[in-house]
């Protein structure tokens, strides 16, 4: 019996041997001829392993945008102005002009598309020289961060106009078992998800899965054999009253703080799916006026 078991010791050490060093062996000659490991840029996208290049961590947000930079790649150009808002194409020089803030999440900031492609970007162009619009959307903001960005960093540009396109990150939030009204579970995986300096703990298996070909196996096979508890709007269709909640109370936070400045807020609904529409939702709570 002893035999077997020094036999079964030793094959497992040699054979955890040969992984560990097929392992490092492949990660150098990849790096040397990728000039990044294996993982490195994933699970994220082609577009999103950029986040850490426009992107830089907040305190009371997901992140902002870093002022006065480009990112350029596959034929997409992402840059930002000097007020940490990514670039329209509106006057430098807007004293004069009908001054727009559009808030929102990735659909607003434009994550897949170019800077001229952003639907703020297309709306100032529609509009023309005599409006100004700001884009502060960002990847994963929710009413909490535009509750934030309308307190600090809007009010100074003195808008006419708010636009509020909402909804979408803010369902992400349905049947979350550690919702709070703060947003703070939501918040904490946003700021994973840009890959930020600073981000709430993933776990050593997430963490080693993004460098390791041997974790990413052991991931892929904890995850297949033990899947996470099923959440969100995606699985678990009933409404969620602590999120509606929650939304209601930060949309009229936002109405108010808009009125703060002086300005029209125009929400703006984010159609999610046939079965789920937030238009429906905003009517319940009695908002149709403003859809």
């Amino acid at each position: 019996m002893k035999s077997i078991i020094k036999l079964l010791a030793i094959n497992l050490a040699v054979f955890s041997t040969m992984f560990i060093t097929l392992e490092l062996g492949g990660q150098i000659l990849f790096y040397l001829w990728k000039g990044h490991t294996v993982y490195s840029d994933l699970p994220y996208g082609e577009d999103e392993k950029h986040h850490q290049d426009l992107f830089e961590y907040h305190p009371y947000q997901v992140g902002r945008m870093k002022k006065n930079v480009l990112v350029e790649f596959n034929g997409i150009t992402m840059s930002s102005t000097d007020y940490h808002t990514r670039v329209t194409g509106a006057p430098e020089n807007d004293d004069d002009c009908i001054r727009i803030a559009a808030l929102g999440g990735s659909t607003t900031f434009g994550t897949k598309v170019t800077d001229t492609d952003s639907w703020p970007a297309q709306l100032q162009t529609k509009l023309g020289d005599g409006y100004s619009v700001r884009n502060y959307g960002g990847p994963g903001f929710s009413t909490a961060e535009a509750i934030v960005q309308l307190a600090m960093s809007v009010p100074e540009w003195k808008p006419h106009y708010v636009i509020l396109y909402q909804g979408w990150n803010d369902i992400h939030n349905y049947h979350e078992p550690d919702f709070t009204p703060d947003y703070f579970s939501h918040g904490v995986t946003q700021v994973s998800n840009l890959r930020l300096p600073f981000y709430g703990k993933r776990g050593f298996l997430v963490e080693a899965a993004e460098i390791s070909i041997i974790f990413k196996v052991i991931s892929l096979l904890n995850h297949k054999f033990f899947p996470p508890k099923p959440g969100h709007v995606e699985t678990i269709p009933e409404p969620d009253p602590r999120v509606d909640a929650a939304y209601e109370r930060n949309l009229k936070t936002l109405k108010v703080l808009s009125e703060q400045l002086l300005a029209e807020a125009i929400f703006v609904p984010q159609i999610l799916n046939d079965h789920f529409l937030l238009t429906t939702e905003l009517e319940n709570l009695g908002w149709s006026n403003y859809i």
